[in-house]
C-alpha cells in the first residue's frame, strides 16, 4: 500500500482504501450468481446499463490522470456488468427439465 499522504489523517486514508476494495468487489457476487443460475432475471436493465455507461464514461478521465487503482476498480466493475448483461440477454438453456 502507498504511504499515507501528509495532509490525510490515517483513519480517512484507511477508510478510503476500504471503500476502494469494496468498490472493486461489489459486482462480483451478483455476476457469480448470474453465471451460476445461467440468467440475470430480476435485475434492472436500466440500472445495469446506467452503471455500465457511467463506468465507461469515467475511464478515459482516469487514464488521462493515471489513476491506476481507480482504473482497476472500474475495469473490474465493467467486467462484472458485462457478465450480468450477457446472462440477461442470452440466458443459458436449462437441460433435462421436463415441463408438465
Amino acid at each position: 500500500m502507498p504511504e499515507i499522504p501528509g495532509d490525510m489523517e490515517s483513519w480517512t486514508w484507511i477508510a478510503s482504501w476500504c471503500g476502494t476494495i469494496i468498490l472493486i468487489i461489489r459486482g462480483i457476487p451478483q455476476a457469480y450468481k448470474s453465471w451460476a443460475d445461467g440468467h440475470s432475471r430480476g435485475l434492472s436493465q436500466a440500472m445495469l446499463w446506467l452503471w455500465f455507461l457511467g463506468s465507461s464514461l469515467l475511464l478515459p478521465n482516469l487514464f488521462l490522470h493515471q489513476q491506476g487503482l481507480l482504473i482497476s476498480v472500474y475495469m473490474a466493475n465493467i467486467m462484472c456488468i458485462l457478465v450480468m448483461l450477457k446472462y440477461m440477454y442470452f440466458p443459458r438453456r436449462l437441460k433435462n427439465i421436463k415441463i408438465k
